[in-house]
């Protein structure tokens, strides 16, 4: 809050002027300090520009995070404002068929019926901006150790059996159709994975628990083996 003989120099711009000057802090939290100024600051401190510049800046150096709108936003506040291109972008990412979804009505419908699963909750939230959104939501999935099917199968795993030296490494590969394929495992026998609770199991080996690394990359271990995302 200004006190009252403070000149409101930020807030007297014109808009584009003061989302330029708030544009150059790059810590969120003083961002959201911003917001709370007044009408004026808040309107500047939840610019789509200025935290889509936050975005790109934060999630170049990190893994499972593409530089868009995220998929596990929850967007039913923010349906008004979002365009056709970037419904149909957020859609794409959840892996919906849009085919035969002509108008923008069929789409927000596609939209708010796609929210992936163990997504972090936002039941009530009133999103002010999609890209603050998209920031938030990024910060908290960073976090999450369920993997999805399709998330499991779609990375070539990195792994080393735990008594190996640690520059010895082979790969690995889970399949759709519950196959596991490794380089240290050849021949005719083919290994079957599952999930286990929240956790993934090949054949009767220990049970692989998901954690995260401060790159968003996801690591699998049980007391054998250490599988990870590579480089």
């Amino acid at each position: 809050m200004l006190h009252t003989n403070q000149k409101d120099i930020v807030g007297n711009l014109p808009r584009e002027l003061s989302v330029k000057v708030l544009g150059f802090l790059r810590a969120p939290k003083t961002l959201a300090r911003c917001a709370l100024v007044n009408k004026a600051w808040y309107s500047a401190a939840n610019d789509e520009l200025i935290w889509k510049t936050l975005c790109h800046l934060r999630w170049s150096s990190k893994k499972n995070i593409e530089p868009q709108l995220h998929p596990r936003v929850d967007y039913t506040s923010l349906v008004p404002t979002l365009s056709v291109r970037e419904i149909k972008e957020i859609l794409k990412a959840r892996k919906v068929d849009i085919r035969g979804l002509f108008d923008k009505s069929d789409l927000v419908k596609a939209l708010l019926s796609s929210l992936p699963i163990h997504s972090p909750p936002q039941q009530g939230i009133q999103w002010s901006s999609h890209w603050k959104a998209s920031f938030i939501i990024a910060e908290l999935d960073a976090k999450r150790t369920i993997l999805t099917k399709d998330e499991l199968c779609n990375i070539e795993w990195e792994f080393r059996m735990k008594h190996w030296p640690e520059d010895v490494k082979s790969h690995a590969k889970f399949n759709t159709d519950y196959s596991y394929k490794s380089a240290m495992f050849q021949g005719e026998h083919s290994m079957k994975w599952r999930f286990y609770a929240n956790d993934v199991q090949v054949e009767q080996y220990p049970a692989l628990s998901i954690s995260r690394e401060k790159d968003w990359g996801v690591v699998m271990q049980n007391e054998m083996a250490i599988f990870h995302q590579p480089a």
